[in-house]
């Protein structure tokens, strides 16, 4: 239960798997910590919250070991004590270990992102693929405070890039008339067989016109989701 996210992470791939579970505090928490929090990862679309990841643990409480011998189907009958721990922030007992369900790494792993005039609209957007039932392995509209910080924490663009980002900037705020104090952006990740991504790509597409929303590329994407560890950092 003290193994760190990121080692977990590590060693699961190297066998091919993968836990799904990334909070953005992945680096430095621990699998005892985020049951203890009730943790909710930022692929849980597709791999589900903690509760859901978890398969058994064990813990040590003042009255002694909450555990048992094997992991077992669920039980009916009765109350499930192991339950409590989950959001429990340590006033029950320490977590010792857990078993948790692994998946095959994604066939598919694609980034993309969708900007949006404003917050009302990109709520419009989100409301509308909840409602869709098909949603991508993460899904995360940022306000134009955080859309601004990312835009401040990119790297200065040098040569040949810094003329297309000048380009792009031209385009967006000039050509489509986006404010640039108003507009968001929306991040995304697909996850999958190759015809599960292609699905939700044309899903999310669909539904982004809808909305007015202008498509920026899987580059923002990657970078808007790896911003969320960054924030972590400067917390």
């Amino acid at each position: 239960a003290g193994a760190v996210g990121r080692h977990l992470q590590d060693q699961l791939a190297a066998h091919g798997f993968t836990l799904g579970h990334e909070p953005d505090s992945i680096e430095f928490s621990t699998l005892g910590g985020w049951i203890a929090t009730r943790a909710s990862g930022m692929k849980k679309n597709r791999y589900g919250n903690i509760e859901e990841i978890v398969l058994d643990l064990t813990a040590v409480t003042a009255l002694g070991a909450l555990e048992r011998r094997q992991v077992a189907p669920r039980e009916s009958v009765g109350l499930e004590p192991r339950l409590w721990m989950f959001g429990s922030e340590g006033k029950l007992g320490i977590i010792t270990s857990a078993v948790v369900k692994v998946h095959p790494l994604p066939e598919v792993q694609r980034y993309d992102s969708v900007l949006f005039r404003d917050f009302t609209t990109g709520v419009a957007f989100m409301y509308e693929l909840a409602q869709s039932g098909d949603w991508p392995a993460s899904v995360r509209l940022v306000d134009n405070v955080q859309f601004e910080f990312s835009l401040a924490l990119k790297p200065e663009a040098t040569g040949w890039k810094a003329l297309k980002s000048k380009l792009e900037k031209r385009l967006v705020t000039g050509v489509m008339g986006f404010d640039p104090k108003q507009m968001v952006a929306c991040t995304l990740v697909f996850e999958g067989t190759q015809a599960e991504v292609d699905r939700q790509v044309a899903l999310v597409k669909a539904i982004a016109k809808k909305h007015r929303g202008m498509l920026a590329g899987g580059e923002n994407g990657s970078r808007g989701y790896q911003l969320t560890f960054g924030i972590a950092y400067i917390r």
